[in-house]
Parts: C-alpha cells; structure tokens; sequence
C-alpha cells in the first residue's frame, strides 16, 4: 500500500512540478508561435504519452465544476494529490494574478515507461520554453513556489547540467534540465540522461511510422492527446493484476500497435475518442477486421443484469476467418487450432467446416450475467440457426431432465469437451460452455443449464439489456456499429474487477469500493475505417445511479423467511416498519430503511397475521399474534407487553381474529381450539365474561371474520368441511347454513353491494357465487367452472363504482362485472401459488396482485389487464404493499430465502 501511495504521490509532483515550471515561464514569456522539440527528446519504449494542453484550464476544469473529481477525493491518495495541487495554485495566485491568463497557452507531455521490478513505471516529464526563459528563471521561480531549501544540488553529465529539486511528499530527488528549450524532468535522473542523448541524435521518435500515422489523427481542440503503445501492456499493466488476468493483459499487446485518443473531461462523463493503427505485419488482432462495423443485437436477448461483455462483428465471417488463420499463423498456434478441428470431425463425426462455419452470422458474444463468479454465456449469432442446431443436435444430448425446465426451449449438452474453444480458437480458450439452447437467431452456450433457464425467462419478461433504462442511457455514447465492443458494468461487477488486481491495489481498491460503485460503467469501441480503427471509449459517472433489479433494499435474516412479512405502523414516526419470522421461529422488525432494529425468539412458528393494538390505550402501538399454544403481544422496542405471551386454554386450530366492534379499542381476541370451542379473551388475555362458547361440528382451520350488516354483528365461523355458522359478539348462533352448502376454502365473505339477493356473498366448493340471507338462507349463481381450491375476491377493479367478480384457479385469471359480463381473462405461464392481494397503486389506483410459478414472479393488474414493469419482482412468499415512507410511493414486501426485497411500484 505504501508503495502505491508513494507511487501516485511522486507522480503527482512529476506533473505539478512541471506546471509549477511551466506556470512561471509564462510569466517571462514574450508569446509567439513555435514548433515543440518534446516528441525528439522521447526515449523509446514508453506505454504511454499524455500530451496536456492548458495543464492548469484542465486542472480547474477536472477539479472545480467535476462531481466525479469530488467523488474521488475520497481516496486518500487522491486527496493528497488535490491537496498538493490546490497549495501550488495558491502560491501562483499570490504571486501574481496575471499567471493564470498567461499559462492558458501551455503544453506538457507526460511519459510512462515499463521498469523491472515491483515499480509499476517511470515517469518522464516535457515541457517546450520560451527563448527568453532560462534556467535562472526556473530556479528562482523554485525557490518562491518551494523555499530555498528544494534546490538541493547539480551534477555535470557531460555538456549538459542536470539539477536536483527536493518536492514536498516525494521520497526521492527530482531531476531536471533545460536543453534547446525544452524542460526535461524525471525522478528517475537517467531517463533524463537518456532524454537529452535522444535530443542529442536528431532522431524523432514519431519516425516510427506506425506512431506518426496515429500522431496524424490527433485532435486539437481537446482537453489531452494520449497514444498507448499496446506492446509495452503486458510489462507495466500487468503487474496491477493477479496471474489470473495476465493472459488478458497479454492479449492487449497483440490487439493494436498504437492507439491514439483524444480525452474531453466532462461533469460527470470522461470521453476518449481517437483511432488504433495496427502493424502493417498480421500480427495484431485487429487486422482480421477489415470490415464493415456491424450493427449487432446481443442486447435484445442479454438479460438486464449483464455485468461484462466483448462482442465481435463480422461483415463476413468467412473473411474474418481467413485471416484469423494467418494472425494464428503468425503467433505459431495455427497448428493447435487445426489439429481441434480435425479431431472434431475424426472422433465425433463433425465438420465445422461444413456444419458450422457457413451457417455463422455477425456476432460473437461472450458475456458475464447476475453472478460474476459462474462462467459466461456464449453467444453465437446465426444466419440459419435451425440449421445449425441441427447439425450439433447430431453430437448433442438432451440435459437432464431436472436442469431441462425450459419449456419450448430444449437445453442440450454437446457430447465432447472443447466445443466452443475448437471453433473459435484462443479467443475463447477456457470457456467450457457444453450447454446450449436456441433463442432466436442465437445459439446461446453455458457452463450451467440453470444459466440458459434464468436467460429464458429473463427474454419472455422482456427484461433484456436493451430493455434496461441504465443501459439505454449508457449506450446513447455508444455507436451503433462496431467490429469490437467491451461493456462492463463497473457499478455491479466491482468486486470481481477488484479481485483481479494485485494484492496491494486490491487493497486500496477494496477500501474505496463505495466510491468506485458511483462509476456507472465503461464502453470500448473498434470500427474499421480506411485501414485504421476508430476507438471510442466511454466512461460514465452516475452516483444517482437507479439499481435494475428491482428491490430497493435487501435485507438479510439468520435462516429462511417463515410465512409472510407483515406491515405495522410506527406510533413514533408514522412511517411503517416490517415484522418478518425466520424458521428458528425468531421475530424480526425492519425499519423503512431496510435496517434490523431488533430480533427476539419464540417458542414456537407464528400461525397468524400481526395485528396492531393500543394495549395501554395512550397512542403508542403494540403487535399482537398467535403461536399454536400462545398469544403474544410486542412492543416497538421488541419487548413483551404485560403477561404475555399468554398461554391458550386449546391449541390454537388457526390465526385468531382481533375484533374492535365499535372501535372503542375494547377489543377481543376470538380463536378457535383444538377441542372445536371459540374462546373469547379481552386484550389482557382474560376469558370474555357472558361469552356462549361455541361448540363448532367440526375443527375451525379458518380464522373468523366479523362483518356488520344493518347495524347487526355477525361473526362467521367456517369448519374444515365448508359449514358456515354466524354468531353474536355474545357467542350465540344467529345462522347456520344449510349442510348442503359448503364454502370455497380461499374466499371471503363480502357484504353484498350488488344487488339484495343476500347480505353477505362468497363462493362454494363448486365455483358458484353464493349470496347468503339474514337468515342463512343460501342462493348460488354460476359464473364458470372452477376448481375447488380457486381463489375468490369482491373488489372494485375496474375504477367504475360498482364491485367486480374476480375469480383466480390454477393458471388463470376471470373477471365479470356486476352484469356477469366477462371484463378480463388472462392465463399465467405456471400455476398461482399464493393467495392474490388487493394492492394500492400509485395515485389511489385499485390493483390486483397475483404470484404465480416456481419463481414467485409477481403480477399486478388493473380493470384492462397485467401492467407493463419495467422492474422484474419475485420471491418464494406472499408480499404486503403499503408506503414505507408515508409518502406517495407505494411498496411492495417479498421474501426469497432468507432475504426481505422491498420493491418500489411502478
């Protein structure tokens, strides 16, 4: 760590001292035009070449009005560099105002070159001067910015006179000199040796043909020029990543000979646009792209969580490989190459030749989804992918069954090992991809089956990368058309690029890893145009960044959720908190921000909703439920209330019902036992005095409802077998309906707001509506056929002012109007698995919502159908919906596992 502090620190004086220097030249300066000597002095082998123009505009311009630079002062190296540089500004400006105007002329060049050893580079810094500076004008210029104390010595080495400057945080001695007017700089004192003999040769360095052909597209009104020199990757980038990422590193060297960019530095975007010059030679990657850029649509079937991708585009795959064969030949690995293929087709019977390579399309995607850590996709577009499937059908074999769950999509696994690898050559060298289905005009291959199912889904719920608001966005800087593109989604993929680096920078990196999750993502681009490659690359700043996945927070328990979240409001606040139960039977509350306030255990699983009381009569809210064999009460602080938990004189056969009948806060506590009675209790958990208990035929495995009706209290209890009974608050039977009558096990009691046919409504064993009398009396209508375990709801979803018929079995969805007319009918892709709920929308809007498949997906629904999303909500429980904040955004609460998602509705 220390090493890399030191290393950007003295980097930083490198470069601030030479503005320093070059700040008060101008100050002498008498301005007229010239012809810089910079690119003469340059030694050769360096990596990389910054040529800055107007250091101290773009300064201001990067650390005064940029977010980004903000941003990154939380990193303690970098607000070591801003704090350096912001002293030096200083004392310019209090030496003389008219520096500032001055230095907006100026040009410096920055060079890195590759060293042995543990150093990453050293640094070598140029600066043209004016005629009438020299040195004296440096060294006293020094000694105002600095103190007397920096000039520490000068050595002669040969005709030239090397100096010797002490720079505040730097751990060594800077070097400098001024020879022909050019200001030559290093801390490394024989670079500059070396600079002044380059000079000294009358030998440019950007006679190297390749480097003045990038040198010529080169342009000018922009914050900086840079050229890499893709052959030095390996000797100085590669030593900031592990062993792991070399080989990456190493291909980097053989993509281009040099690359040129032009950076522009925005709020909150860095642009670098320019051109890669490859060799005239076969031996860089890009020369097997001498063709048209390529519209590509890898992103209509990626799914939104794809965090890192490389696509290659092809005009004509038959070209590209024609002269992929020639740079293979070049590196001396055509033979492997060719040596696959041939066993391919002697030992498995297939010709790639034939079989395959004909029916290739213009893309080549390898892409990283969801989980970093599990190997890619591979993408393969086709111009006849039937065609091809069929041929590789013929060495395939079906998955196994319990991985093959991808409906009309049969998922396969090619019979022998190194299929992709055999195709394509190094560029896909380890990816063992045996897996592989077809999605439209893709053969899509993985390393795991579950891979290719989640991608289908993903597609047929339209949450795709194009679909993904982030992306779009993000893509508006990037062209349509390539023949190489790299996308990483920095934001979500940080850990895994983090983990690629070197021990002591994924240290540093490790501790900064909030502010680098503020960088949205990166863009790379290679287009072929006229022998040369235009490159585009694109980085994106966003701290407003909105997560795709759909949760808004998470937040994780000790074991799997057990049941369902619950909503309660916080007396204090008002806003509402979460209460969840884990299957070691401990209770949890969850603030509005996602953050556990408290857990406390049980003696046994919860088999009630949490209702909210006012114990104490005083405004402050406590949550009540039921166990098997207890009554609790909680308070906000997660302490029991009072007596409780409260034994119950019968095990409990259900989840008590908590009644308020005139909203007195009186309230009572009705729960059935094991023995068949109702029992009755006040809130202290006291037997009711004057309470007839009910004797019921049969158990009671339905928590009763009380419904009001003419200024009458009925409390309907229901048994296992369907038989309905209605009670007064004193216990006694004021109905019980005919024994040929039989209740729907998931449906309600509604007061009938229709017609007078009944008081209440509900629906039978038989699907039929059934509409019953104050007498008990039992009158059915048809609607459809449905099964005895469909579910039924009397709510309003239309938006007119009348209640509709919604009736959900199985995999569908029905619903009538008061007139029995059909309004809706709308079939799920699985089975509903839990029972629907009435949600509040946004702006007061009745919904529907509804869980169906193995997934969890959740639906939501209004009067004309399912609601477009663009967020992607599931989990393996009943959800609760309500405004966290007590604001206008609703919330929707779901578990998966042993994980609360809070989802924002649309």
């Amino acid at each position: 760590m220390k090493r890399i502090r030191t290393y950007i620190i003295t980097g930083a004086a490198v470069i601030l001292s030479g503005v320093l220097v070059l700040e008060g030249i101008r100050y002498y300066r008498h301005f007229k035009e010239r012809t810089s000597l910079a690119t003469e002095a340059l030694p050769p082998g360096f990596g990389m070449l910054a040529e800055i123009h107007q250091p101290s505009a773009v300064w201001q311009k990067i650390t005064g009005r940029s977010d980004l630079w903000k941003s990154l002062r939380g990193i303690p190296p970098v607000n070591r560099l801003d704090e350096l540089v912001c002293a030096m500004d200083s004392a310019f400006i209090s030496q003389n105002g008219r520096i500032r105007e001055l230095v907006s002329e100026g040009e410096i060049w920055l060079a890195f070159y590759p060293v042995e050893g543990s150093r990453i580079a050293d640094l070598l810094f140029l600066a043209q001067l004016p005629q009438s500076a020299d040195v004296s004008h440096i060294e006293g210029f020094i000694r105002k910015t600095l103190g007397d104390q920096s000039i520490v010595l000068q050595k002669k080495q040969g005709r030239d006179l090397i100096h010797l400057v002490n720079i505040p945080g730097a751990d060594t001695l800077f070097s400098w000199m001024v020879k022909n007017h050019l200001f030559i700089g290093s801390f490394k004192s024989t670079l500059v040796v070396k600079a002044a003999s380059q000079l000294d040769s009358g030998k440019a360095f950007d006679d190297d043909p390749a480097f003045s052909r990038a040198e010529a597209t080169k342009g000018h009104n922009v914050d900086a020029n840079i050229y890499l020199n893709h052959g030095s990757f390996d000797l100085w980038m590669g030593k900031l990543v592990d062993q792991r990422v070399r080989p990456v590193i190493a291909a980097l060297d053989r993509l281009s000979r040099w690359t040129e960019l032009d950076l522009i530095v925005k709020n909150d975007e860095i642009l670098l646009n320019g051109y890669s010059v490859p060799d005239d030679t076969a031996g860089n990657l890009l020369n097997c792209f001498h063709q048209e850029p390529q519209a590509m649509e890898f992103q209509t079937v990626l799914p939104y969580n794809t965090g890192m991708l490389i696509a290659f585009g092809f005009e004509d795959f038959g070209q590209f490989l024609d002269d992929y064969r020639i740079y293979l030949q070049r590196h001396g690995i055509l033979a492997g190459f060719n040596e696959d293929l041939t066993s391919f087709q002697n030992e498995y019977g297939y010709d790639a030749e034939r079989q395959f390579y004909p029916f290739m399309g213009n893309e080549l995607v390898l892409a990283y989804t969801g989980d970093q850590t599990i190997a890619p996709l591979v993408l393969v577009h086709s111009k006849e992918p039937l065609k091809a499937a069929g041929y590789i059908e013929q060495v395939s074999s079906p998955a196994e069954s319990e991985l093959n769950d991808a409906g009309d999509f049969m998922i396969r696994k090619v019979d022998f090992p190194g299929f992709l690898e055999g195709l394509f050559g190094p560029i896909l060298s380890g990816f063992n991809s045996d897996y592989w289905v077809v999605l439209k005009n893709y053969l899509i291959f993985s390393g795991d089956p579950a891979q290719l199912n989640e991608l289908i889904g993903t597609f047929y719920l339209q949450k795709t990368l194009s679909e993904e608001f982030n992306y779009q966005a993000f893509s508006d800087n990037i062209s349509d058309r390539s023949n190489i593109y790299l996308y990483c989604n920095i934001r979500n993929t940080t850990d895994q690029w983090v983990g690629w680096m070197n021990e002591e920078l994924k240290r540093l990196l490790t501790s900064q890893t909030e502010t680098l999750r503020k960088f949205e993502g990166l863009g790379i681009q290679f287009s072929y145009t006229h022998g040369i490659f235009y490159t585009n690359m694109y980085l994106k700043y966003n701290p407003a960044y909105q997560e795709t996945h759909p949760s808004e927070w998470t937040a994780d328990l000790d074991a799997p959720v057990l049941g369902k979240p619950h909503l309660v409001r916080d007396h204090k606040t008002g806003k509402l908190k979460i209460i969840v139960f884990d299957e070691m039977n401990t209770m949890y509350l969850i603030d509005h921000t996602g953050q556990i306030k408290w857990k406390i255990p049980l003696m046994e699983a919860p088999v009630s909703d949490v209702h909210e009381v006012d114990y104490y009569k005083n405004r402050k809210t406590q949550y009540l439920f039921n166990t098997t064999k207890y009554i609790y009460l909680v308070d906000l602080n997660g302490s029991f209330v009072a007596d409780y938990p409260i034994q119950l004189k019968s095990p409990a056969t259900h989840g008590l019902a908590l009644f308020d009948y005139d909203r007195t806060k009186e309230y009572r506590l009705v729960v059935a036992g094991a023995d068949n009675k109702l029992y009755n209790y006040d809130i202290a958990g006291e037997p009711v005095s004057g309470w007839e208990k009910f004797q019921a035929n049969g158990i009671v495995t339905e928590t009763p409802e009380h419904l009001v009706s003419g200024q009458k209290d009925f409390i309907l209890i229901t048994d296992h077998n369907g038989h309905v009974t209605a009670l007064n608050r004193r216990g006694e039977v004021r109905f019980r309906c005919d024994e040929n009558f039989r209740k729907a096990a998931n449906s309600r009691f509604y007061i009938n707001k229709t017609n007078s046919k009944g008081i209440f409504l509900t629906t039978d064993v038989n699907g039929n509506l059934a509409y019953i009398s104050e007498s008990g009396n039992v009158e059915t209508t048809a609607f459809g056929e449905f099964s005895p375990g469909h579910w039924f709801l009397y709510e309003d979803l239309g938006g007119d002012p009348s209640n509709d018929f919604i009736f959900i079995d199985a995999d569908r969805i029905r619903v009538f109007d008061r007139m029995k007319k059909p309004v809706l009918e709308w079939q799920f892709p699985a089975t509903v698995r839990f029972a629907p709920s009435i949600v509040e929308g946004q702006k007061g809007h009745t919904l529907l919502g509804v869980i169906a498949g193995e997934s969890g997906r959740v639906y939501l629904f209004d009067g004309s159908g399912p609601l477009p999303s663009s967020r992607l909500m599931d989990g393996d429980t009943p959800f609760v919906t309500g405004s966290l904040n007590n604001d206008d955004q609703i919330n929707l609460i779901i578990c998966s596992g042993s994980r609360i998602y809070n989802y924002l509705t649309d």
